[in-house]
């Protein structure tokens, strides 16, 4: 793991110090470029409690401050994604299942309340609503080692859920039975489990591979949970990602105002199909305002929280604002004597130069 510097800084304790002072309130940071802003916001998030919501303007950049996050931290367990369930865009509908399993995970990490965690997103996500907690704790099974199920009962429920009946899973939102072991493939889930049972009692379960079918970890319990999108779940309250995330949570943007222009950009661009009962203007603009929410929803609540603005964009006078001296790297096209050039001058300007690489040999 990196060792971050920036707790050394003379401005990171007296910025700490504010941020937990406040319950709203904005911050800029200014100065930040590559990798910087990253190695500045872990250090803030390992003294900060409470849960934090780091928005950018697209998957791209959101993506790329995901990898040095996780990189800084060691380890990806506390750092989520929660990405836009298609392909493309919303406007396309062109759903990715590997999206859907991501946005189901986070959404049940945050409903279990669990260490606070950094949760790592973008525009095109936002604009797509989520069920409640109290909707996915209703479509959510668990199943634990030892408890007694009848097979019967599973088999139902895994129906209800629309769970599709195959010879062997391979996707999620399948399901298979034979004999006393049950395979499921849960949108909560990367790779299908194995439920063995003993009678009607859980024998054991099973993490495994759909290629090898070979076990890859033996766990004690498992959240069966279907696809929560609006797709498959119409006739449900939706709500805001915003209103699912704690009240508290900071929120890190690049520039709020393209996030919610973006937003307001995909909710316009957007059309369904109109069902066969609604064939009315009226009452398609009705049902995308249940699935989709509109950038002036999302500016208005991104106000609820407290913020911390990184990005080029229109500061206000009231912000109070964090000057740091970084610079992007400048191109060397390969020239080791630039570089070490660049090097040499950076030294005699007091700079201590780190190298990093992934192995001594290189």
């Amino acid at each position: 793991m990196i060792k971050n510097p920036y707790p050394a800084h003379p401005h990171f304790q007296e910025l700490i110090s504010t941020l937990e002072g406040e319950q709203t309130g904005t911050q800029y940071l200014e100065g930040l470029t590559g990798s910087s802003r990253a190695a500045l916001i872990h250090a803030c998030l390992n003294e900060l409690k409470g849960p934090h919501l780091i928005l950018f303007q697209d998957k791209e950049e959101a993506a790329y401050f995901y990898t040095d996050l996780v990189t800084l931290d060691g380890s990806p367990d506390r750092t989520l994604f929660f990405p836009s369930s298609y392909k493309r865009s919303v406007q396309y509908q062109q759903t990715d299942e590997a999206n859907i399993i991501t946005r189901t995970q986070t959404l049940r990490r945050l409903s279990e309340r669990r260490v606070a965690s950094f949760i790592i997103s973008y525009a095109e996500a936002l604009v797509e609503s989520v069920v409640s907690k109290q909707q996915l704790g209703k479509t959510t099974l668990e199943v634990k080692q030892g408890e007694k199920i009848d097979m019967s009962f599973l088999e139902e429920i895994l129906r209800t859920y629309n769970f599709q009946l195959v010879d062997f899973v391979h996707e999620p939102g399948q399901y298979s039975i034979r004999g006393g072991i049950a395979d499921v493939f849960s949108y909560a889930s990367s790779f299908p489990f194995r439920i063995d049972f003993f009678d009607d009692e859980v024998d054991s379960i099973r993490i495994f591979d759909t290629d090898t079918q070979r076990s890859l970890e033996t766990v004690k319990k498992v959240n069966i949970i279907p696809n929560i999108q609006w797709e498959s779940e119409r006739g449900e309250k939706r709500i805001s990602f915003l209103e699912y995330i704690p009240s508290g949570t900071t929120l890190w943007m690049d520039n709020p105002e393209l996030i919610s222009d973006r937003i307001h950009d995909l909710y316009d661009r957007t059309e369904f199909d109109t069902d066969t009962d609604t064939d009315t203007d009226s009452e398609q603009v009705i049902e995308k305002a249940v699935y989709l929410k509109d950038g002036e929803l999302i500016r208005e609540q991104l106000g609820n929280f407290r913020q911390v603005l990184f990005g080029i964009g229109h500061r206000q006078k009231e912000q109070s604002i964090w000057k740091f001296n970084t610079a992007p790297q400048p191109p060397f096209q390969k020239n080791f004597e630039l570089l070490t050039t660049h090097m040499n001058e950076c030294a005699a300007n007091g700079c201590t130069n780190f190298i990093s690489s992934d192995s001594e040999k290189q």
